[in-house]
């Protein structure tokens, strides 16, 4: 909601902060579309195979 509420302007014109904000969220929740990066349509294939890129050691204790 917090995420929302900086892209639709209810706290005023934060646009550094919305990016600040989404860049730290995606580093705690990586797989939440909501705080992935955008991509450029040309490059998505590309980042889509590097942001794959998973710490097993990292997912088999969380599992």
């Amino acid at each position: 909601m917090v995420f929302e509420a900086l892209l639709d302007g209810s706290f005023g014109s934060c646009h550094t902060q919305c990016e600040e904000y989404q860049a730290a969220c995606h580093k705690l929740f990586p797989f939440t579309s909501a705080f992935m990066p955008a991509t450029n349509e040309d490059d998505s294939g590309i980042a889509a195979v590097n942001h794959t890129a998973i710490n097993h050691d990292l997912l088999s204790n969380e599992i």
